[in-house]
């Protein structure tokens, strides 16, 4: 695929009115938005440093909330584009059952052939994975990252070939081979699952299985390598930026930001209060000092998108309502240093802020 096409694609579906809106989404996401989202500065290529890159991911070999389920739920809810993964998942999957075939058929082969030089071992285990070991501990708390362990493994071989039915003649009673039910379900326009991809790319697969009938999986690649640039490139990189900055979703942070703000307010209005009535002893001034701390440590939380609590306890609700166990120790470890940070923040404001009332002197609006 030309490098260009990727930097300068057109789609019908994608007309960009402002590129540094921030609230504006983009379908698919542009190269050059990689500058405002800061996810080439230093201090995010730290980050990405010590977390799962997306082949990591997309193996399983990452713990949530960086897993495939995290991935999943974060291309669904804040990118719009989860068809995308699924995509590139089942092509995927169907590319490594194809190699899987092409190694037990020349494992077949070779027992064919004798070797009169070498003593045969009837004790040795049979052959079943070459590679080495891998110790990585990917996530098993979901479906999806179940499945794709499962389809990952090397040692699980299919039945048949699961490319040996391509387009044939128009019969409504033909069965559908995967690379067709792929190309129908995510690469035909308006399909039920339809991809983000240039309009020439889309073009290039339609002609090479309804003209050329090319079959095997290499006509999906350029579609294939289009959405692997994008997700490596793009969505990637801003949902490790996600993940590792925030704990909790747009709503929570809304209500904790009202709910911050409302304790602000009480507070402020009981210390006026004390003061203008000039209200004894004036030890009663101290007591907004927890509606101010605690009004200031739901603001920041709202405002950092990261609860203190939640991290203390290991848990996050960016992908749900329901809070769920937080595994990947860099970002547990990057939560809790951002909410010390909050608490301290927080507290030191209250006890400056409810000094100062503390030292004001008091006056009676009536004699």
């Amino acid at each position: 695929m030309d490098s260009d096409a990727f930097n300068n694609h057109q789609t019908t579906e994608y007309k960009p009115n402002s590129m540094w809106d921030p609230f504006h989404r983009f379908f698919p996401p542009l190269g050059s938005r990689l500058a405002f989202s800061r996810v080439n500065s230093p201090k995010y290529k730290r980050m990405f440093a010590k977390l799962p890159t997306l082949q990591d991911c997309l193996e399983n070999n990452a713990q949530f909330p960086l897993c495939l389920y995290g991935y999943k739920n974060y291309l669904k809810i804040y990118e719009h584009c989860d068809q995308d993964l699924d995509f590139l998942l089942e092509t995927q999957n169907l590319m490594n059952k194809e190699r899987r075939l092409t190694i037990r058929s020349q494992r077949n082969d070779n027992r064919n052939i004798p070797n009169y030089n070498s003593p045969r071992n009837t004790n040795s285990p049979p052959f079943r994975n070459s590679s080495p070991i891998d110790t990585k501990i990917g996530c098993l708390q979901h479906k999806i990252c179940q499945q794709q362990t499962q389809k990952t493994d090397i040692s699980t071989a299919p039945k048949q070939d699961p490319t040996s039915v391509f387009f044939g003649e128009n019969n409504e009673n033909r069965d559908y081979s995967v690379v067709e039910q792929i190309y129908l379900k995510h690469i035909v326009q308006n399909s039920p699952r339809q991809i983000h991809i240039p309009q020439e790319i889309r073009e290039q697969t339609r002609i090479g299985m309804e003209i050329e009938r090319i079959i095997g999986t290499s006509v999906l690649d350029p579609a294939k390598k289009y959405v692997s640039m994008t997700m490596k490139h793009e969505t990637y990189p801003r949902f490790l930026k996600e993940c590792y900055n925030h704990n909790i979703n747009e709503s929570s942070a809304i209500w904790r930001l009202t709910f911050g703000l409302f304790l602000l307010v009480v507070a402020l209005t009981t210390e006026f209060s004390l003061i203008l009535l000039n209200i004894v002893p004036k030890s009663y001034r101290w007591i907004p000092l927890i509606a101010f701390f605690l009004g200031f440590l739901y603001t920041l939380s709202a405002l950092y998108r990261l609860d203190p609590g939640f991290a203390m306890f290991r848990k996050t609700n960016l992908f749900s309502n329901t809070p769920e166990h937080i595994y990947s120790k860099p970002v547990l470890h990057h939560h809790r240093k951002i909410a010390a940070v909050i608490t301290l923040v927080s507290a030191l404001t209250a006890v400056i802020l409810t000094l100062i009332f503390y030292l004001v002197p008091g006056a009676r609006l009536y004699q």
